[in-house]
């Protein structure tokens, strides 16, 4: 009998203890959602490199840096920082308070770009319009440098093709209330005269379909050579950040590719692209390894961006495994896990004559030093 209750005790505390650690097991499991929701983390081996054109661009891209850098806890790690690109790389946020009683115009910047708010234009979650102030956030990306770290797709899938963006100007456009994300009412529409960064033939307007990762062609821009370009109005010395509506601020270009583009509609917040589509003309996927000059391997490489100089944009990688068109000017730029910055320059990337899928050693320099900001990087490159 007494044999019997001590068997019964022992397997009552082990379903106990089985029942805690299953509990347990689950607290600590990332989320699915997060871990899938813009890149995932599966990363080919070197002895399973593909065969050409098994891997596109963006496949490769969404092998990138949103894998959760989390460690099971012990004695002497509790808790792994995760990896963050150093704010000197990330294009500042304009904000702008705005009435939403009254139709408004922001002056972005002292170039010409305007965003025309019309009155009762947002919504809170609920789908209630907002009588009040709202705050309107907007990041602007203007060359390669800026686009480099900033995990945004610089390729458009069409028609079964991929195909890269050259880009004349990008920027993310979001609004809050009260610190809480707003939407814009079905029923309204902002638009923005924008600068072109820079002048690409045959551009059209696109916004990131945050769900896909794919970009959307919105708005298609016509070149007329009876164009007009908004101006930017003056305040004494300064330009004003938000101007009154009902003004004639406009004059005729003169010149068939204007440098403000008019009118483009903004139907929703995020990120919206005025682009020149390219086709890949020898595209081979790399397995990579890196090390400096010295010859000591980099440990911990983190992000990698590859900077193609025959166009506005740039793509962000996994260091471990990338794709690019061999047919470029390739620069590469790597993070490490230590926030170091190191270099290829475009004439050490084409002396290493890739020209098939494969393995490779990259002998990266240490730029950290002399490059602290996408600034920096411009005036490097000569952007």
């Amino acid at each position: 009998m007494k044999k019997t209750t001590y068997i019964l005790i022992a397997l009552f505390f082990g379903a106990c203890n089985n029942e805690t650690e299953t509990i347990t097991s689950k607290s600590v499991l990332p989320d699915k959602a997060d871990e899938t929701r813009m890149f995932n983390s599966t990363i080919p081996l070197a002895s399973s490199v593909p065969k050409r054109d098994s891997l596109t661009i963006s496949e490769a891209a969404d092998q990138i840096h949103e894998k959760p850098l989390v460690k099971k806890p012990n004695k002497k790690n509790v808790s792994v920082k995760p990896f963050s690109i150093p704010s000197g790389f990330v294009p500042r946020i304009k904000t702008f308070e705005i009435n939403c009683m009254a139709d408004t115009v922001i002056q972005i910047n002292g170039k010409g770009t305007q965003l025309h708010i019309p009155k009762y234009a947002f919504i809170d979650k609920d789908g209630y319009v907002i009588l009040d102030k709202v705050n309107i956030q907007f990041q602007e990306y203007t060359n390669s440098a800026e686009i480099a770290f900033s995990k945004i797709p610089m390729v458009i899938q069409k028609n079964g093709e991929e195909y890269g963006f050259n880009s004349s100007g990008m920027f993310s456009i979001e609004g809050t209330f009260k610190g809480k994300e707003i939407g814009i009412a079905p029923t309204k529409q902002l638009s923005i005269d924008y600068f072109l960064a820079k002048k690409n033939n045959d551009i059209d307007f696109y916004k990131l379909d945050e769900k896909t990762n794919n970009w959307k062609e919105v708005q298609s821009i016509k070149t007329k050579s009876d164009n007009l370009v908004a101006k930017a109005r003056k305040h004494g010395n300064k330009f004003r950040g938000v101007l009154p509506e009902g003004v004639n601020y406009c004059s005729k270009a003169g010149h068939t590719y204007p440098s403000i583009i008019k009118g483009l509609n903004i139907k929703g917040f995020g990120v919206y692209n005025c682009d020149q589509m390219y086709r890949f003309l020898k595209k081979v996927f790399v397995h990579a390894t890196y090390q400096d000059e010295k010859g000591r391997k980099i440990h911990s490489p983190k992000v990698l961006s590859l900077i193609d100089l025959k166009y506005n944009g740039a793509f962000s990688f996994d260091p471990i495994a990338f794709a690019c068109d061999t047919e470029g000017e390739i620069v590469l730029m790597l993070f490490s896990k230590t926030g170091e910055l190191y270099m290829m320059g475009k004439e050490d990337f084409k002396n290493m004559n890739i020209t098939v899928d494969g393995s490779y050693n990259f002998v990266m320099k240490n730029v950290s030093n002399s490059i602290k900001s996408s600034h920096d990087l411009a005036n490097y490159l000569e952007l």
